[in-house]
Parts: structure tokens; sequence; C-alpha cells
């Protein structure tokens, strides 16, 4: 079904690693596949509200750039460092489909393995 595709295609994405950083990911104006994954959110901190938000633009731009099945892409910072993980993370996103649309909503979480 076309939910667990995309669920296998963003968990795909955030288990791997951009060879951007940070702030290359967010600033360079168009991403290629050569820039697939996430940059490393190691640097960043659950205390900082900041970091927090840092992370979800993050996420954002990636779905934004990665899965053209998904509109209007929001990130809510669910944990950083719990267990494995890095970070947790809800996404909720719109997904078209001729006419219809449907809003979805993933729970994903980057882990050690990804960085």
């Amino acid at each position: 079904d076309i939910e667990a595709s995309i669920y296998r295609e963003l968990q795909s994405l955030t288990s791997s690693r951009s060879r951007l950083s940070i702030e290359q990911f967010l600033k360079v104006p168009r991403l290629t596949v050569l820039d697939w994954g996430l940059p490393d959110l190691t640097v960043l901190t659950a205390e900082r509200s900041e970091d927090r938000n840092l992370c979800a633009r993050v996420v954002v731009r990636a779905v934004e750039a990665f899965e053209p099945r998904l509109s209007k892409p929001t990130v809510e910072i669910a944990a950083f460092r719990q267990g494995r993980d890095i970070v947790r993370f809800s996404l909720a996103a719109e997904l078209r489909l001729g006419t219809i649309c449907e809003r979805l909503i993933f729970n994903l979480g980057v882990d050690d393995d990804a960085v």
C-alpha cells in the first residue's frame, strides 16, 4: 500500500547520512541525490529549543526534497537521546493522489547507526 511505501522511504531517508553539514543542507538551493539523508544531528541537544527547531527544519527540508508524494510537511520533535535513538519525531504531511488529499502521520526516529 502507498502509506507503507512512503513509510519505508522515510525510514531510509532518516537512517541515511547526508554528506552535507546542517548549515549546508538548509542553505543549498537544490538538494540532489548526492545529498540524500539527514546531516549529522549529534551536534544538537534537547535542552536548547533552537536545536529542536533546527532538527525539525532539517527533517522538513529532507522530506520536501526527497519525498515528492508528500506536501506541507510538519515535524514535532518527541524526544532526544532516548535509548539508541538520537531523536524521535512525528511527521505530518499531505498525500495527494489525483483529487484525493489525505493527511498522514508517521512516527520516526534517527538512531546512532545513521551517524
